[in-house]
């Protein structure tokens, strides 16, 4: 009995110490500011870090579709509510809970919108298992950084100091259309969301409801990730839990895409012409039906005021 104690407390203690170790290197290597010359990771997304505390009124979650399709800088201007997308290529739920969770820390949004086609993308067993230690010990998302740490590494604190004008956009300038885009033929038929994707997605809602957020799923137009089968499994989804749903690939009147001239790539994303359709869509939708304060003359957003003119010289408006 007394050697069982004495392994089990060897081991206990080997765990402690490999706890503190990878607490100490996760310090090390962790960026202490969120720019790509620092080693962040997913500059884009990771913006969000320079944005000032309790400042967004909209999140946009969701994969790359979201990213393409929605340009805060684009809602701002018309109607001066504040927004970001947390948007990454190839999304899964269980990453979009994190950003979820992480940004709710620091932000009060009133709206949370997440794009749908990342409900469909089947999420790896292991994925929330390394999710949860990349949370845990930042050293196994960042352990490629060793070439490029330097002394300021060793800085006490985080300073993120990145804002980027885009907010989380994509921008897309170049044309790549289609001539036939026939691809949402009605059908009483529904695909069924993963139940582990379904996890993820009711955690969500969960905790948008404890923070009194209004949660909004949103389907942007894409001819080659959207069906009228994944809308019917969203519907469906969607009327059982009271969740608004808005499925833009079906709004062809309100959102007049040209398949031709508003995709970059066969219409699989939107180009800039196309999320500019979409995000005025968005934009008015939000307007019309929320209370989303205009910010534009309030002193503490001269950030976002300042950013428009950089936002529009990069999009080519001036």
């Amino acid at each position: 009995m007394n050697t069982i104690i004495k392994n089990i407390t060897k081991v206990f203690l080997f765990l402690i110490i490999l706890c503190f170790l990878l607490l100490i290197a996760s310090y090390l290597f962790e960026p202490k500011t969120n720019n790509k010359e620092a080693g962040m990771r997913d500059v884009r997304l990771n913006a969000i870090l320079g944005e000032k505390d309790n400042t967004l009124d909209v999140l946009f979650l969701g994969d790359s579709e979201v990213f393409s399709s929605i340009s805060p800088m684009e809602m701002y201007n018309k109607h001066g509510f504040t927004s970001f997308v947390l948007g990454s290529a190839a999304q899964q739920l269980h990453y979009t809970k994190y950003l979820l969770s992480r940004t709710l820390k620091k932000q009060k949004p009133q709206v949370v919108i997440l794009e749908t086609n990342a409900i469909y993308r089947k999420i790896e067993p292991t994925g929330p298992i390394f999710r949860k230690l990349q949370n845990w010990f930042s050293i196994f998302e960042y352990h490629n950084r060793w070439k490029s740490l330097n002394f300021r590494d060793l800085n006490l604190s985080f300073n993120y100091e990145y804002n980027s004008e885009f907010k989380g956009y994509t921008y897309k300038p170049g044309i790549k259309g289609l001539k036939s885009w026939n691809y949402m033929n009605p059908t009483t038929e529904s695909k069924e969301i993963e139940n582990l994707n379904k996890k993820f997605l009711l955690s969500m809602i969960e905790l948008c409801n404890e923070f009194d957020i209004k949660f909004i799923l949103l389907s942007t137009p894409s001819t080659k990730n959207w069906n009228y089968t994944k809308h019917m499994g969203i519907k469906e989804f969607a009327s059982e839990h009271n969740i608004t749903y808005i499925d833009l690939n079906l709004m062809k009147n309100e959102v007049p895409i040209d398949w031709e001239k508003d995709t970059c790539d066969e219409g699989d994303h939107m180009n800039y012409y196309g999320a500019v359709k979409v995000s005025n869509f968005i934009g008015n939708y939000l307007a019309n039906n929320y209370k989303l304060e205009n910010k534009k003359d309030k002193p503490e957003y001269k950030s976002w005021n300042e950013a428009l003119p950089r936002y529009f010289k990069a999009v080519g408006k001036f």
